[in-house]
Parts: structure tokens; C-alpha cells; sequence
């Protein structure tokens, strides 16, 4: 790690840290973990100025069955960023969680009603929005 590296840890020992390098935040990959992270150093956040929006879809079907339509979407909307986290947990009610994040709420709108989402809507669950 460079010497110039800041290291913020959380609130409790269990805590997980955030490395921070220049402009680059290292989280771990783990939803939970990363929304404790995220939640214990908001305050890194609150300074910033700057809106995200987030759409959540659930889907049960496999990362694999729609790969190909995340990279549609990604290619289709350069300012939309996506996430996919399979499921970790054996009674959960989804296989996959995609999350769906960009600074321009109006892009992210475009694209649920793009060519790209008909084929994944089909296997929604549950859209928070």
C-alpha cells in the first residue's frame, strides 16, 4: 500500500476499512459490507455536492442468462454504471441483484424504456424505486 494511502476505519473491530489513494476508494465487494462502509464514512460523501440515483432490480435468473443485455445497457448508456451481485444467500427470493446508478436520473429512466430491458423486466421480482 503507498504511504500516501489514507486508511478509515469504522466504528466497531468488526468494521471493515476504506482505503483511500488519491481519488480512488477501495471497498470490499460484499453488499452488506459496502453499504456498512458507505454508511460509516457518509460523511466523506456529504461534501461533495454531487446527486446519484440508484435503480435496484432483482431477477431470478442466472448472471450468465443476461450478461449480454448488461453490456448492451452499458454500451448504450455510457453514463449509467451497473452492478451485479449474485445472491449469496440459499432462501433468498432473487439469484441476482443489478443495480443500476448514474448522476443523470433521465438517463437512468431511458433505460427501462430501451430495447435492452424488455428481456430482463421479464425476469424481475422486485424494481425498487
Amino acid at each position: 500500500i503507498p504511504r500516501s494511502t489514507l486508511v478509515y476505519c469504522g466504528p466497531t473491530k468488526r468494521s471493515i476499512p476504506l482505503f483511500v489513494i488519491r481519488n480512488v476508494h477501495i471497498y470490499v465487494g460484499i453488499p452488506s459490507y459496502l453499504r456498512e462502509t458507505f454508511e460509516a464514512h457518509k460523511e466523506l460523501y456529504s461534501r461533495c455536492g454531487v446527486q446519484f440515483y440508484r435503480r435496484d432490480v432483482y431477477l431470478n435468473c442466472s448472471e450468465a442468462k443476461i450478461a449480454h443485455l448488461l453490456a448492451d445497457i452499458q454500451n448504450s448508456f455510457k453514463r449509467v454504471h451497473i452492478g451485479s451481485y449474485p445472491s449469496t444467500d440459499d432462501s433468498s427470493r432473487y439469484l441476482v441483484k443489478i443495480s443500476l446508478e448514474s448522476q443523470c436520473l433521465d438517463e437512468l429512466i431511458k433505460v427501462f424504456s430501451s430495447q435492452c430491458c424488455p428481456s430482463i423486466v421479464c425476469d424481475v421480482m422486485l424494481l425498487e424505486l
